[in-house]
């Protein structure tokens, strides 16, 4: 639940000062990416597979976005 709300919080302060902040934007898509894991473990371990299975598909895209947001913003190509 840290996570989660140190997730939100983040969002909130890179999306009030974009123009300054928004290369930390792979850092957020990350938690993000890591709620989603936590939970899809969670899931796992409680027998409900196919709702885990989906939490880790959106963790895997999620990590997707946060690795071409840092392609983008940090490393042109």
């Amino acid at each position: 639940m840290i996570i989660g709300i140190a997730t939100i919080v983040s969002a909130i302060y890179i999306f009030l000062f974009v123009e300054e902040r928004l290369k930390w934007l792979p850092l957020m898509f990350l938690g993000a990416a890591m709620v989603n894991l936590i939970e899809g473990l969670k899931k796992f371990y409680y027998c409900k597979r196919m709702s885990g299975v989906f939490f880790m598909l959106a963790a895997a895209i999620i990590v997707a976005f946060a690795v071409i947001s840092y392609r983008v913003l940090w490393k042109p190509i």
